[in-house]
């Protein structure tokens, strides 16, 4: 169940996306396999030839900073609403679904605070950002970035410098794209980039 509240754009890479501001389904969310914020767990499943499901990927959100959890946990709680909109585009592989960019801590305390209180409307659904599903790559790459480099919660430093690695060797940003995107400079950008050893 999604309906739809809004409309807007964000400019990525100076071309305008539209998305949709819905309250989606909790039930209709798959975790990000490609979450920046686990990216040591990722790596370790993956050197054990292991794909983490969707459970293992919440419970790698969870207890990576149990600490900050449990205090957005009962933040969200006891006001009972969000500040910010989870970002999410629709799945390619699994119909009605959608693919969480941003949020996936908060969709993990939603999904909680609904086995908690199961009869809570509260807790059923979650307001999202919703890219058009023709825009699940640049647009996508933006929005972790953006949300994540820049973002207002502290993450592991190799998380980190795994993620700017990608996004320089993998998905082809040049430093000065980075650096406009990140507000990073070149020289502390290049300090990540060395740090981050495969």
């Amino acid at each position: 169940m999604s309906v739809e509240k809004d409309y807007a754009g964000i400019d990525t890479d100076g071309e305008e996306v539209a998305y949709n501001i819905e309250r989606i389904s909790i039930a209709n969310l798959e975790f990000d396999p490609e979450n920046p914020r686990i990216g040591y767990y990722q790596d370790t499943m993956k050197g054990r030839g292991k794909e983490a499901s969707q459970k293992e990927i919440m419970q790698a959100i969870k207890f990576g900073d149990i600490e900050g959890y449990r205090s957005l946990l009962e933040n969200i709680e006891s006001s009972k609403c969000l500040l910010y909109e989870i970002w999410v585009y629709p799945s390619t592989t699994h119909e009605g679904k959608y693919v969480i960019v941003d949020g996936n801590t908060r969709v993990t305390i939603f999904t909680d605070l609904h086995k908690k209180y199961p009869e809570d409307p509260t807790w059923m659904t979650i307001p999202a950002k919703v890219l058009p599903s023709d825009q699940e790559g640049r647009a996508v790459d933006f929005i972790r970035l953006t949300t994540h480099l820049q973002g207002i919660n502290n993450w592991q430093s190799y998380d980190r410098a795994r993620y700017i690695h990608i996004l320089y060797n993998e998905k082809g940003y040049d430093l000065e794209s980075l650096k406009q995107k990140t507000k990073l400079t070149v020289n502390v950008l290049k300090k990540w980039l060395q740090a981050f050893v495969r």
